[in-house]
């Protein structure tokens, strides 16, 4: 972890959100940004989607401006859009709560945009299915798996997160090894921690931050800053 990361995390802690994206309005560093974030499926969707979250990455460039990256609904492909400042630390979004997932700032940050693009360009399911994927969550997870630096721990709940078809390797953080298939996957690792997923919905317990992980509910843990 760099030292802006360090700093931005301890300043974080020290505030009574320590989650929401308005904490970061007066702190963040100068340069490059990228934040990971994640809300509730909105009101006007199907009952049984809101117990899912969505996830998607909002980034500042050296020039200062924001753009939002993600695939926003079930019609739509990935979409860049550019943002206001306001709305990238807004605390709400579809009228939910918005949640930080990762914080990159820094150098870290600039080589993270430098492999976006190329991540993105990459995503080539012309599909989308809310369940089991893939979906918005789907796209993070692999974005996230091929850009250096990022390595956000997706909620339990990010349905399609762990939509892969068959895949063994190293864990998105780097720090464990996992075996998904359709129907069974694991991981272990040090910041996953134990995880059995069951037709890809997770059951386990997750060392970093801490927290027990069921289907259809967020991480029951303490919500510690990113």
């Amino acid at each position: 972890m760099t030292a802006p990361r360090v700093a931005l995390a301890a300043l974080a802690l020290c505030s009574c959100a320590s989650r929401s994206p308005s904490v970061l309005a007066e702190r963040l560093p100068e340069g490059p940004v990228v934040l990971v974030k994640e809300c509730r499926i909105p009101s006007w969707e199907p009952w049984y989607a809101r117990f899912a979250v969505h996830t998607w990455i909002d980034v500042r460039g050296a020039d200062g401006r924001w753009t939002r990256i993600g695939i926003p609904g079930t019609t739509s492909d990935v979409v860049r859009r550019d943002l206001e400042p306001a709305e990238a630390l807004a605390d709400e979004r579809w009228e939910r709560r918005v949640r930080l997932v990762d914080v990159v700032t820094g150098p870290a940050a600039a080589r993270a945009l430098t492999r976006l693009a190329d991540a993105e360009a990459s995503w080539e399911d012309g599909s989308y299915s809310a369940y089991p994927g893939p979906n918005s969550n789907t796209f993070i997870e692999r974005v996230a798996r091929a850009t250096p630096g990022l390595a956000p721990q997706l909620s339990p709940n990010a349905v399609g997160r762990d939509h892969a078809g068959f895949r063994a390797g190293v864990t998105g953080s780097g720090t464990g090894f996992e075996l998904e298939t359709p129907l069974l996957g694991a991981e272990i690792g040090l910041r996953e921690g134990a995880q059995l997923h069951l037709a890809q919905l997770p059951f386990g317990v997750r060392l970093w931050p801490p927290a027990l992980l069921l289907p259809f509910l967020p991480a029951i843990g303490p919500d510690l800053a990113p």
